[in-house]
């Protein structure tokens, strides 16, 4: 909680709301892992200073793309790149716009393709995809 809130109803209202996105995020996660749906993580102009949504955002797409790898080793399916990215095959991918801050840290060389990183303002960019 941002501002160390105390409040039985506040927290009662915050923990339910938690609960469901965690559920949700369970169920979705599991539908592109076991059926082969691609997730696609937009994020618009999260900056640095207050991480929360980045870090969210990562922590889902790793999450995601981690599990999407395991069941293709676990089903003899390829383990190259190409294997990956097939249509036919689940895909996990964080489109980060942000004028300053696009960037993802840490990458490793390995999840590369999979990040987009768009040095705009969100309304550009918006504008730009047609």
């Amino acid at each position: 909680l941002m501002f160390h809130d105390t409040d039985f109803n506040v927290l009662q209202s915050i923990n339910k709301q938690r609960d469901r996105y965690q559920a949700w995020e369970a169920q979705m996660e599991d539908d592109v892992v076991l059926n082969g749906k691609n997730l696609v993580i937009l994020e618009f102009g999260c900056g640095v200073n207050v991480p929360a949504v980045r870090n969210e955002s990562e922590e889902v797409f790793n999450d995601c793309l981690a599990r999407v790898r395991a069941t293709k080793n676990d089903t003899g399916a390829s383990t190259t790149e190409e294997s990956y990215t097939t249509p036919s095959s689940s895909n996990v991918t964080l489109v980060r716009i942000n004028p300053k801050d696009a960037g993802i840290h840490d990458v490793d060389v390995d999840i590369g393709h999979h990040v987009l990183s768009i040095y705009d303002t969100s309304l550009q960019a918006i504008c730009a995809i047609n």
